[in-house]
Order: structure tokens, then sequence, then C-alpha cells
């Protein structure tokens, strides 16, 4: 029979887990964010083409309407490129991971806003 460890040790090995485990649920959420930027960006593009490829075939209000709408696709696609930029250099240039995640998160709570 194994002796039991005392409680003591226990703990410590608990901790140590726990300092272990950490990083790898930041880096999942930071992964799971730049994902959604990322597919939110493709998505947009995709329609961008889309328009873009259907506007010769399209009579004068359907060109209007298309033209008006490639240009605030335009616009998101500048600003999700910018967020992940953001997110990006502010996660390779600071060691402090939870002031790049805030300025991630703030600039995808940004778009959110303004895409309403």
């Amino acid at each position: 029979m194994t002796p039991m460890l005392p409680a003591a040790d226990i703990s410590s090995i608990a901790h140590a887990i726990e300092l272990a485990v950490a990083p790898v649920f930041l880096l999942t959420g930071i992964a799971g964010l730049l994902s959604v930027l990322i597919n939110r960006l493709g998505r947009v593009v995709d329609r961008f083409r889309t328009l873009h490829g259907r506007q010769p075939d399209l009579q004068d209000d359907a060109r209007l309407s298309a033209t008006s709408e490639m240009a605030v696709l335009e616009t998101r696609v500048r600003q999700l490129n910018a967020q992940v930029i953001d997110f990006i250099g502010s996660l390779s240039k600071n060691v402090d991971y939870k002031r790049g995640s805030c300025c991630g998160l703030v600039g995808f709570f940004r778009f959110n806003a303004a895409k309403t």
C-alpha cells in the first residue's frame, strides 16, 4: 500500500497544476477571439466579392444599392484588419497579456456596436 501524501503537499501540487493550466485557458480565449475576428473578416470579404461580381449585371437602383453596401463593407474590412493587427500587436509587444486581450475586446465590441 502506498503512503498518503500530507495535506500540505497535496495543496502545493494542486497550486502548481493550477499555475500550469491557467495560461492554457488564456491562450484558448485569445485564439477564440482571433478566430471570430478572422472568420468575420472572411465573410465580409466574400460578400464584397459577390457584390462586386454582380455589379455589372445590376440595374441602376440595384447597382447604387450594391455600391453603397460595398462602401460599408470596405469600412468593416478596414476596422476588422485594424482590430486583428492591434490585437496581435498588443500581445506580441507586451508581456502583459491582460492588456492585449482587453485591447482586442474593446475593438471587438466597438465593431459590433458600429454594425447595428
